[in-house]
């Protein structure tokens, strides 16, 4: 993932069997909102995905092309994580 706008994360790539593969993201959505939460950079992504969100239903606002939409998406611990554990 890379954010190449003033606002917002574009999606470099989408992992097979992912979360954001199920939820419906595609390469070269922006990613805007996560539950309502204005995301500027990677880095404010990764803030807003912490434990309580694992496994629990949320909600990510993409602009792809020149459409808003609202997707489902079910965060879950990554598989690198968890064979650090």
């Amino acid at each position: 993932m890379i954010c190449r706008q003033k606002k917002g994360c574009w999606l470099s790539g989408v992992e097979k069997n992912s979360p954001a593969q199920r939820a419906g993201l595609q390469l070269g959505d922006v990613i805007i909102q996560l539950n309502a939460q204005p995301i500027s950079t990677v880095d404010d992504l990764h803030k807003l995905f912490n434990e309580e969100l694992i496994n629990v239903q949320s909600t990510v606002t993409i602009i792809r092309h020149t459409e808003k939409i609202n997707l489902p998406i079910i965060p879950e611990e990554s598989k690198k994580s968890a064979d650090q554990d």
